[in-house]
């Protein structure tokens, strides 16, 4: 056994090569001392390195293994794509040991060498199960010398191209089953007789048994990158995600359910094929763009006893590590966000965050050497190198007197791993057992073992009081091979219901894996008081993806016509599926054309139906005919249909009618049917556009969107065209004008003066234009261009509203010392945010001890803080932004202040901001009121209400941050903000 042992520890060799050797030591660890870097906690806790250089060089995920022993996957250094992995196989996994148990790892060997990327593992019965692509490896070192001599890929096929978004894991659940993260790579994925699992491009989560027989896919999803899992005492998994939104980036924590379908809306062809239950699967949080890695759920309480259940979550970019607490919400979960940590080292790169055996913290950072999986590292920097943290409570390991949570959960999964008969019976008189978290976890072990003689248990606990439960028996049913006729009324019964969208999705799923059409068929066909529209609706998903079921146009085309919206709107989408049915809905369709006015659900569903098919001719005939109609209403669904098709086949018969609507269409009609000009790319109306853009009496916004139909994306601007969208940026106080100014320079390839007069202007531009523009940068050609860029950007005060990482990003195609001039700005920022943190898990305790409810009425009433501004209490103040009379019933201190510190972050449904552009040259930014059929009722920021006649807007886009500004605490006094808090909490 190799040992490499700490620096504190080596003795000075004679030999000239061990002070050379030493001499290196000292200087790529001397970032990593033994107190280690500045790392903020909340009061009461202490952080020390637990491993650091050479012991560990780029640590990536770690696993306990034996007591005192540690399994880490060790990094190179290097950024190599899948080829390079292949050939260097220049990773590792490292054993570390604490051999005096003081929580400092002083050994370490080679437990296994040559691995392309290995991301994480689970110690079993004395081997190491490892995620490494291009699958799961089992690590056995058999005659016990801390290497693993014995190697065997139970599980492969996961593709992988060496960015990290690829096989993580495995973790062990309490069913016994090993589970793992895969990324959007692609795969093919076979049992071990060569019988195919699954073959795509979906991400999702896996599992297969300890011998790597009987492998599944979990869970797939269009997300980029599932990073890690962990499991609740009941069995339920959740896990971080990369990724799982693109605009704007969104990083989540998600409820894998068995058998969902996790949609992200510009990556669908990954789940082609796919049975899915939801159109949208539901989400537990939303971080935004962090970069999540690691996640732990915390059980011993050794740090914190009222920690237990919370979910620790390692965030990449931002150095943190977040404490997210963890509340049941039906039959899913919702988390509310604590920070914990933050490691003050800007290189460094939080990849993992796990519970020791004493209930200490352990939190790997690997350092600087990763790039090509980063979004926020313009260059690898393998000299900065990783270590591995220990956070403890201050003075003492951590103790903790109460059970570990969850623990009263163990019974059921002892039964499930004994699996006779006895403990099988055992199991399904727990589904009735007083506490709810016991039948939950006997659930998900039936599921485990999926005996049929368990269905009719199963089926009664689908009417369980509590909504966990119902789900797990939802998805233990979901595992039988095979139902009988009860178990499948049973399930049709519980469809009639009342249902949340986990549960929803859970119940679907199972009646998919039945495979039983007749029943389903029979439901729809038959009229009958459980023929509720949400029956009717979930039925005919079920049924339009069952192999057994033999849906015909007949079957869903009444449907289409119906009363219920929300069922009318799923037969859209399954018409949608079936190119065939298309001349049956146009001829069913087409008496409606004859109509004064069809009514605009029946339109918009139509526009759902035809839209994948516009190249079916009877589709094109539909088209054409509403284009041509004389109605008003039709041709805006001809538009819509061509606007988003995105067709390169215009139909000679479109032309005519699409050049009449450009120069004859009401002013607030004039935008949609661009719309449907620039999706056809048609030459022919290039003349139509072109009068449109040269209109200089011309509401502005009309001829921007002239503008941008005629310019293709990426084609290059005339400098007349140019300087038109500069004098917009500068000179326009429209938003949605200089936004739309903003989008073309953003498409258009600008050459390098353009780029020079633009970007002294990127200072002043606001959130949306920002985000746009900002797109040329990765363009520039040179170093003075991009400082060009990088001194404006320093200067603007949007830059707030972006995450370092993307900026990051923007400047990575571009000389280190660009990025350089705009990170001293994105710092200050970075410290104020991290000021507003601070206070955010301060001052809630504040609130209720130094908070004084009559003098926070003054500081709201007097307008201190402009509070009264948007928000309403009783009769004082404007009615923009949500009526505060009662927000202490739904709100905790937390929550409100979260409201004042980060606006953005929480903006309430249907009070979002919107930059709207008139036809007659106005624009305003207000909040919609009430929409009504031919206008919209909007107030602006001072709380004064207008109508706007519909067809009177041009533009309407919806902002992405608060109408409320950041900074609003600084307005007020701390003594004024606590009051004002806990008046607003006595508001009920």
């Amino acid at each position: 056994m190799h040992l490499l042992h700490r620096p504190r520890r080596f003795r000075l060799a004679q030999a000239a090569v061990g002070l050379v050797f030493l001499l290196w030591l000292m200087l790529s660890s001397a970032r990593v001392t033994a107190a280690g870097p500045a790392i903020d906690l909340p009061d009461g806790f202490t952080s020390s390195v637990a491993a650091a250089p050479p012991l560990v060089r780029h640590p990536i995920m770690a696993t306990l293994g034996a007591p005192g022993r540690l399994f880490v996957g060790d990094a190179a250094g290097t950024n190599l794509n899948k080829s390079g992995l292949q050939e260097q196989l220049p990773n590792r996994v490292l054993l570390l040991t604490d051999t005096d148990g003081d929580g400092v790892y002083e050994r370490a060997s080679v437990f296994a060498d040559k691995m392309t990327f290995p991301q994480g593992g689970v110690w079993l019965e004395g081997s190491l199960y490892v995620a490494s692509p291009p699958g799961i490896w089992k690590l056995t070192d058999a005659d016990g010398d801390g290497v693993a001599e014995q190697r065997e890929m139970i599980v492969g096929g996961f593709e992988y191209t060496g960015n990290g978004a690829d096989v993580h894991g495995p973790f062990l659940h309490p069913n016994g089953r090993l589970y793992w993260c895969h990324g959007r790579k692609g795969h093919e994925v076979k049992q071990k007789d060569g019988t195919l699992v699954h073959a795509g491009m979906a991400s999702g989560i896996w599992s297969c048994r300890p011998d790597g027989s009987d492998v599944r896919w979990h869970a797939l999803s269009c997300a980029d990158n599932p990073t890690e899992i962990d499991f609740t005492p009941e069995g339920e998994i959740l896990g971080t995600v990369n990724l799982y939104y693109a605009g704007p980036r969104g990083d989540t924590v998600m409820h894998w359910l068995r058998g969902g379908v996790y949609t992200r809306e510009d990556q669908l062809s990954a789940i082609a094929g796919l049975p899915r239950t939801l159109e949208t699967m539901p989400v537990v949080h939303n971080f935004g763009h962090v970069a999540v890695s690691g996640c732990a759920f915390y059980r011993s309480g050794a740090l914190n006893p009222a920690w237990r259940g919370n979910l620790f979550v390692a965030h990449f970019n931002t150095q943190r590590v977040t404490r997210m607490e963890l509340h049941p919400d039906g039959a899913t979960y919702r988390l509310t966000e604590r920070e914990f940590l933050k490691l003050q080292q800007a290189d460094a790169h939080l990849t993992d965050v796990l519970e020791d055996r004493d209930g200490s913290l352990l939190v790997v950072d690997t350092g600087g050497w990763f790039r090509i999986g980063c979004p926020s590292s313009l260059m690898a920097k393998p000299d900065i190198a990783g270590a591995i943290y220990r956070i403890r409570k201050s003075g003492s390991a951590g103790s903790s007197t109460v059970p570990r949570w969850g623990s009263k959960s163990d019974q059921a999964w002892q039964l499930a791993r004994e699996g006779n008969a006895p403990a099988v019976k055992q199991l399904t008189r727990l589904l009735s057992d007083q506490d709810p978290a016991i039948a939950h976890a006997a659930a998900n072990a039936l599921a485990s073992l999926a005996r049929p003689e368990t269905a009719s248990d199963l089926v009664r606990a689908l009417s369980h009081p509590d909504p966990g439960v119902q789900l797990a028996a939802a998805h233990a049913l979901g595992e039988m091979s095979s139902l009988e006729a009860g178990a499948v009324r049973g399930l049709l019964a519980r469809l009639a219901g009342d249902m949340e969208p986990a549960l929803e999705h859970q119940v679907m799923f199972a009646l998919l894996q039945a495979r039983q059409a007749g029943p389903l068929l029979e439901s729809l066909r038959t009229a009958g008081p459980a023929r509720s529209p949400a029956f009717q609706r979930r039925a005919l998903q079920i049924a339009s993806q069952s192999p057994d079921a033999t849906l015909v146009a007949a079957d869903v085309l009444p449907l289409f016509d119906g009363s219920d919206p929300v069922l009318a709107n799923a037969a859209a989408r399954i018409i949608a599926q079936h190119r065939d049915w298309m001349p049956a809905l146009a001829e069913r369709f087409a008496p409606k054309l004859a109509q004064p006015d069809p009514s605009a659900d029946a339109l918009s569903r139509l526009e759902t139906a035809v839209q994948p098919w516009l190249a079916e001719k009877s589709v094109r005939d539909l088209v054409a005919a509403l284009l041509a109609s004389p109605v008003t209403t039709q041709q805006r669904t001809g538009w819509h249909i061509l606007a988003a098709s995105g067709s390169k086949a215009p139909d000679p018969r479109w032309i005519a009618p699409l050049e009449q609507a450009l120069s004859k269409a009401a002013p607030g009609d004039v935008p949609l049917a661009l719309e449907a000009v620039a999706s056809l790319r048609a030459p022919e109306l290039d003349g139509a556009l072109k009068r449109l853009t040269e209109d200089t009496q011309g509401p502005l916004s009309l001829r921007l969107k002239a503008m941008s139909a005629l310019i293709r994306p990426g084609s290059k601007l005339s400098s007349t065209s140019c300087q038109m969208l500069l004098k917009v940026l500068h000179d326009q106080p429209s938003p949605a004008a200089r936004f739309e100014a903003a989008r073309i320079l953003g498409q258009a390839n600008l050459n390098r003066d353009q780029l020079l007069q633009l970007a002294p202007m990127i200072s002043s531009l606001g959130p949306l234009e920002l985000r746009q523009a900002l797109r040329v940068i990765r363009s520039a050609p040179d170093a003075v261009v991009g400082n060009a860029f990088a001194t404006a950007l320093a200067k603007a005060p949007a830059l707030g509203t972006f995450q370092e990482s993307e900026i990051r990003t923007v400047f990575s195609n571009l000389p280190a010392e660009c990025y350089a001039t705009v990170a001293p700005a994105l710092r200050e920022l970075a410290a104020d945010e991290d000021a507003r943190r601070k206070k955010l898990e301060i001052l809630p305790a504040q609130v209720a001890s130094q908070g004084h409810a009559a003098e926070g009425r003054q500081v709201f009433s007097e307008g201190r803080g402009a509070c009264t501004t948007c928000h309403r209490i009783g009769s004082v103040g404007n009615a923009v932004g949500p009526d505060l009379s009662a927000i202490g019933r739904i709100r905790t201190a937390r929550d409100i202040l979260e409201s004042i510190l980060f606006p953005s972050a929480t903006i309430a449904r249907d009070h979002e901001a919107h930059a709207i552009e008139l036809a007659d040259g106005q624009s305003l930014v207000a909040v919609v009121r009430r929409s009504l059929p031919d206008s919209l009722v909007v107030a602006d920021a001072s709380g004064q209400e207008r109508t706007v006649p519909r067809a009177q807007i041009v533009s309407m886009q919806t902002l992405p941050t608060s109408l409320m500004p950041v900074g609003l605490d600084h307005a007020l006094t701390e003594p004024e903000l606590l009051d004002l808090v806990a008046y607003l909490q006595s508001c009920k």
